[in-house]
This record gives structure tokens, sequence and C-alpha cells, in this order.
């Protein structure tokens, strides 16, 4: 039970739960609330989602 009665509304106790088989083509995962969904579309959450690998592949192989 949320103690904060004003969120009792937005936020539910039971999670919605999806089962997704990946396969070796899938680049990431992104987990994300459906607010965050209802913000982002899918291509711009994917386009991040590589740029931010992308810089971090970047950075390691100069540390490395």
């Amino acid at each position: 039970m949320i103690r904060n009665n004003y969120l009792n509304p937005y936020v539910i106790s039971k999670p919605e739960i999806t089962f997704v088989k990946r396969n070796v083509d899938d680049e990431y995962l992104i987990l994300a609330s459906g607010d965050f969904w209802d913000m982002v579309s899918s291509e711009t959450a994917c386009l991040v989602a590589r740029e931010c690998l992308e810089e971090d592949a970047i950075f390691y192989s100069k540390v490395n």
C-alpha cells in the first residue's frame, strides 16, 4: 500500500509484465514505464540507446 494517498490513482501495485523472446539480432533491451512510452517514440528511444552504446564503445576502446 502506498502511504502517500495522492499517488494511489497513479501508481499501481500490480505491474504489467510482458515476456518477449529475444534473438541474436537484438541490439539491446529498453525497460521503461508507460509514461516514458507516452512521451518518447520507439524510434527515438532506439536512436538514443544506439548512440549511447556507440559512445561507450568509443570511450572504452580509448581507455583500453
